[in-house]
């Protein structure tokens, strides 16, 4: 049985923290390069399933217009949700907490590079048939990476507030 050392551990897992940053960025690219009819397909499928569920007739245009763009918006916040959060342990990988700025650096970091990301996507969408460059997208990305990495963080100083706690063994299980 080898042996594995922790340094090749670490480098393996910056390289998995990468690839997974370059295949969720690729992801957003294809799905973007969609012309506007597969876009409207996509999202399509889970406004159908939502008036199912709720209900809601064809007859109530309005509220099937607005449904249509929640979806949408909804689509553009996972994908940065997730890519901050990818982005942040990819950081993480490279870069020890212990320096000037710990996390805080990180979290930085995540969302400025999710919002280039942003940036480049919607002009890259403006060239695709039937789709649009919009600002209000750009926003919503930001702040989804944003939330993303926020959240990550919450659970850091949670588990390390949580680890702390004389009782975490009865939560544990060993008592």
């Amino acid at each position: 049985m080898s042996h594995v050392s922790k340094n090749n551990r670490k480098n393996v897992w910056k390289i998995i923290s990468v690839l997974l940053v370059i295949v969720w960025m690729v992801m957003i690219f294809v799905m973007s390069n969609f012309p506007a009819e597969v876009s409207d397909r996509q999202s399509g499928v889970v406004v159908e399933l939502t008036k199912k569920i709720f209900n809601i007739s064809t007859e109530q245009s309005e509220l099937l217009d607005n449904l249509t763009t929640i979806v949408r918006k909804c689509g553009h916040a996972f994908e940065y949700f997730v890519l901050g959060v990818l982005l942040l342990n990819m950081l993480r990988q490279f870069w020890s907490a212990k320096r000037k700025g710990g996390w805080a650096r990180y979290w930085y970091l995540a969302v400025v590079g999710a919002s280039i990301y942003a940036v480049t996507d919607e002009v890259h969408q403006a060239f695709v048939p039937g789709r649009s460059c919009e600002l209000r997208d750009v926003i919503i990305d930001t702040v989804a990476a944003g939330v993303g990495v926020g959240v990550v963080m919450l659970i850091r100083r949670w588990r390390k507030a949580f680890s702390n706690r004389e009782d975490k063994q009865l939560i544990d299980g060993v008592a």
